[in-house]
């Protein structure tokens, strides 16, 4: 049960450092500021992609995100 929680941990730490990179980055290239909402937008995106890559399946998930995704960044 302890190693479970030390997952989570683990994935959330890196999910939180990884928002604010990223908000760090943003701000780099725009001029919007990294904030709790920028981190939480960001955390958000990260989150609804997993989620449809997961409820897609392997193989059709990882065939959109390679397909599709490129054209939205």
């Amino acid at each position: 049960m302890a190693c479970l929680f030390g997952i989570a941990g683990g994935v959330s730490a890196s999910l939180g450092v990884v928002s604010m990179q990223m908000a760090s980055g943003l701000s780099t290239i725009t001029s919007i500021q990294p904030s709790t909402i920028v981190w939480g937008i960001i955390l958000t995106l990260i989150v609804v992609t997993f989620i449809i890559s997961s409820l897609t399946g392997i193989d059709k998930g990882i065939k959109f995100l390679s397909d599709k995704m490129p054209r939205y960044i």
